[in-house]
């Protein structure tokens, strides 16, 4: 097990829905590599600032912060965790040894009510596999605007990935 905190906030214009499905040579290819290496070096001190919320506790006011946001509008309605692609390296010798294999992973999120109203969490696994987990809490949007979200990203990814093959 490990912690690794990070958070990066950033404004990153979508196509409506129904037009996320790109043209092979449409795709910002440029952008995505660009928002990936600012991802690389703004995450330094994010670890700290996340650890602010103890102060929360210290001055006893942890309670009304968390319910204090019931009823109101979320901060964010859209979040993407990307952990990246989990590598054993090191571990090869004590997996091979042990009796336990990662063969696939996936990762969601609670729905926490100061967090963002749809989470999309994404994870690749030793094998190259990447998997894509979407949470959203009842009442927070409704089921048809987030299976609409799920079914235009999984267009869009057939889409990039069928012009890459």
């Amino acid at each position: 097990m490990c912690d690794q905190s990070s958070g990066l906030q950033s404004y990153v214009p979508f196509a409506p829905l129904g037009t996320l499905t790109p043209a092979p040579a449409d795709f910002p290819w440029q952008r995505a590599s660009a928002l990936a290496a600012r991802l690389q070096t703004d995450v330094a001190g994010t670890r700290e600032a996340i650890g602010t919320i103890r102060y929360l506790f210290n001055l006893g006011i942890s309670e009304s912060f968390w319910t204090g946001a019931l009823g109101k509008k979320r901060g964010e309605a859209f979040e993407l965790s990307n952990l990246g692609r989990f590598v054993a390296s090191g571990l090869e010798d004590e997996i091979a040894d042990g009796p336990w294999s990662v063969e696939a992973l996936h990762f969601a999120q609670c729905n926490a009510v100061v967090g963002a109203a749809l989470k999309v969490n994404v994870v690749g696994s030793p094998d190259g596999a990447v998997s894509i987990v979407y949470t959203w809490g009842q009442g927070a949007i409704e089921d048809s605007l987030a299976d609409t979200v799920i079914e235009e990203v999984k267009a869009a990814l057939a889409s990039i990935l069928a012009s890459s093959a």
